[in-house]
């Protein structure tokens, strides 16, 4: 049972033996595995072109829990570029960024049918396919307070980012998208625009207007550059933040909260369209005028080391609403910890823990228990890691996920996940 897990370990070990080698091919720059490119790289910056190549891969294994053990391995390679049109063009203000993703892989969840409401590799997802994930003009004005992209854009990439050091997603991403199915996270992108206003207090206001069309999920319109017929309505957001400082230790915080609007028909969890259950009658689905949510996030750094808010202790509480008629899950609640430098002779290390609650709505539990089966009612889900950053362009993170109800079910058996997140950035 074990074994699978010191597989995961060994795939690690392998990565840092290698870079024993590939380092002489950044002795120029060790920020990236390949350097700066004989100065190549940073000619093009200074010109106004920034190329990136990214991978990400997490593996992961079930240690107990589930009717038979398993691994799985999931990755994405990403390619980037971005254009400073003031350098290339002199036009002042604006960049283009581009994006295109890869991703690739099997999730545990599925391949040991372990029967969580979230996936333990937040990479996986959106199928086996290379896509256009970002397409997008940003032009920032006075003074850089005003800032609008207007392009293809995954709802994620401003709006509600939670940042992703967990790799469970109950914890990482656009935490919205994975309880509104008309949502679509990175890397799936839609057209759309959002615009953001920096006031002088702190504070800032943000809205987007984004396109609502199925179609983008077909793997065959993945590197669809223009806007396929179905689209079926749009997924308005607004959200308001601040950045923070605790007291007269002046330690950084930030707290963001945000309402959502989508106008794409929805159907009910429950009930059917004379207003009964569904499961009893057979009849379609009751369909309502779109739904809504909210969600917020607040972080604070507590400590420090040696008056430096470089390495420290950071709190943290995420949640999310969304409309319990129409979201299977319909309520996502984490509390957790992120400790900066642990250790004074690994400054640049992480780690970090959290818990959380991801709770299936009453109408889908109603449903599911006139249908014959056990209601269901809330997965807890909690998560350990360590993150390494064995070079400066190559992280290392292995983690401990306990879930406890998968699938809100307590005739499930708890889960012990083993996870192994690689990151290296070329």
């Amino acid at each position: 049972m074990m074994v699978k897990f010191h597989r995961l370990l060994c795939a690690g070990t392998l990565c840092i033996g290698m870079t024993a080698s590939l380092s002489a091919l950044a002795a120029d720059d060790n920020s990236h595995l390949t350097g700066d490119w004989n100065g190549t790289r940073r000619a093009l910056s200074d010109a106004g072109v920034d190329l990136s190549l990214g991978y990400l891969s997490e593996s992961a294994t079930n240690i107990s829990g589930g009717d038979h053990n398993e691994g799985a391995y999931a990755d994405e390679f990403e390619l980037g570029l971005g254009l400073d049109l003031d350098k290339l063009l002199s036009w002042s203000g604006a960049s283009v960024r581009v994006l295109v993703t890869d991703r690739n892989g099997n999730n545990l969840n599925d391949k040991a049918d372990l029967g969580a409401l979230m996936q333990f590799q937040e990479i996986y997802g959106r199928g086996s396919v290379t896509r256009w994930t970002m397409l997008y003009l940003e032009q920032k004005l006075l003074d850089d307070k005003l800032d609008i992209k207007l392009g293809r854009l995954p709802m994620n990439i401003d709006i509600a980012n939670y940042g992703c050091d967990f790799i469970n997603l109950s914890f990482c991403g656009g935490l919205p998208g994975y309880l509104v199915s008309t949502w679509y996270n990175y890397p799936v992108s839609q057209w759309g625009g959002r615009i953001r206003y920096d006031f002088d207090s702190g504070w800032y206001a943000m809205v987007s207007a984004t396109q609502v069309n199925p179609r983008y999920l077909e793997n065959g319109q993945s590197m669809n550059v223009g806007s396929p017929s179905g689209t079926i309505g749009g997924l308005y957001v607004a959200e308001f933040g601040s950045s923070m400082r605790l007291g007269a230790s002046n330690l950084p915080g930030s707290f963001f909260v945000g309402l959502w609007r989508d106008t794409a028909d929805s159907s009910d969890q429950l009930l059917d369209v004379n207003g009964e259950p569904q499961a009893l009658t057979g009849e379609p689905a009751k369909q309502h005028d779109g739904n809504s949510g909210l969600y917020f996030n607040i972080q604070q750094q507590i400590t420090s080391v040696d008056g430096s808010p470089k390495r420290g202790m950071s709190l943290f509480v995420n949640f999310v609403q969304a409309d319990s008629a129409t979201s299977y899950v319909d309520q996502l609640l984490s509390i957790g910890m992120r400790y900066a430098g642990p250790f004074a002779a690994r400054p640049d290390d992480a780690l970090g823990f959290v818990v959380g609650r991801t709770r299936v709505s009453s109408s889908a539990a109603a449903a599911q228990h006139i249908a014959g089966g056990e209601a269901p009612g809330s997965e807890y889900p909690s998560e350990l890691y360590y993150r390494a950053k064995v070079l400066p362009w190559l992280n290392l993170e292995p983690s401990l996920q306990y879930i406890y109800k998968p699938g809100g079910v307590s005739s499930n058996d708890n889960l012990l996940i083993g996870t192994l997140r690689v990151a290296v950035d070329f």
